[in-house]
């Protein structure tokens, strides 16, 4: 994939593109980048321009100056398709990015000719805890798990740690969702080892944004905002033990979208966009080929 950099009104967004006709935007979750799409990217790229943004903050991409709302996010992105020169764009988010993605055909409905949301997280009362007295920090309420969220690196290096074993961990349940029986981390074969590489350089550049990120997602209401869609609207959801209750509630969302669709990766964990690539993309292609006319 050929790399690039968009001035924006805050600075620099950088990018990955590939392929070429209709352009098909892809938003990615916290706390990765761009990165994380190369294998999907490579199977929609023989039949679309794809390009696998870095969100203000994340990657190689300039943090927005000061606290944000997503639609300040939204607006970020829509200066970065003025500047690449495109008014009609095909979306695909996961988690994170699907909020995203949701908000930017809400506001900007003229410029969406389809709208595909992955892992969507619609939280329920008591899934997310913020920070407030007694907690250091926020976190992710995920069955009876914590999962915390950190504000910037330890003085002890912590951090390194923590965002080693979570990608180990991501890989393992990624292979295993897949039935692929996974080698001790120290006999990792050099893919594995290069994802697990990737996720811990993303989880770097993304300390003190990961979290005004998803406070920031969370404070959208999916009640009140996903029935404003106008667009055409698949919800994409990996079904599993590996991806969380709240990014699993397709028929939920489903209903708040009159005439959307929703499609399941069975078995799927929380980076089937990466590891099932080639199922998601053709669900992918499909969707956007019958909203093109063919």
């Amino acid at each position: 994939m050929e790399r690039g950099y968009a001035a924006v009104s805050h600075g620099q967004l950088h990018y990955r593109t590939a392929g070429e006709g209709k352009a098909v935007l892809l938003l990615h979750q916290v706390p990765l980048s761009g990165w994380v799409y190369e294998p999907l990217a490579e199977r929609l790229a023989p039949h679309h321009r794809v390009i696998a943004l870095d969100l203000p903050g994340f990657g190689l991409s300039d943090p927005l100056p000061g606290g944000f709302e997503v639609a300040g996010l939204v607006g970020v992105v829509i200066e970065f398709l003025d500047v690449l020169g495109i008014d009609d764009v095909r979306l695909f988010g996961h988690h994170t990015g699907s909020t995203v993605a949701g908000e930017i055909a809400v506001l900007y409905p003229g410029r969406v000719a389809a709208l595909a949301l992955s892992g969507y997280p619609l939280v329920r009362e008591g899934e997310w805890r913020g920070s407030g007295p007694g907690r250091s920090e926020p976190s992710l309420q995920m069955d009876g798990r914590k999962i915390p969220v950190s504000d910037g690196p330890a003085s002890d290096g912590g951090h390194l740690w923590r965002g080693w074993q979570r990608a180990v961990s991501l890989l393992y349940q990624g292979k295993g969702a897949s039935g692929v029986v996974m080698l001790p981390p120290e006999n990792l074969g050099v893919d594995d080892l290069a994802f697990i590489d990737g996720y811990v350089l993303n989880f770097l550049q993304s300390l003190g944004t990961a979290r005004p990120t998803l406070e920031a997602v969370v404070r959208v209401r999916p009640d009140e905002r996903l029935p404003l869609l106008q667009v055409p609207t698949l919800f994409l959801q990996a079904l599993g033990p590996y991806e969380v209750p709240f990014c699993q509630r397709g028929d939920e969302l489903r209903a708040l979208v009159p005439g959307s669709r929703v499609a399941s990766i069975e078995n799927g964990d929380i980076h089937a966009h990466r590891f099932r690539a080639d199922e998601v993309a053709q669900v992918l292609l499909d969707f956007f080929r019958e909203h093109d006319g063919g």
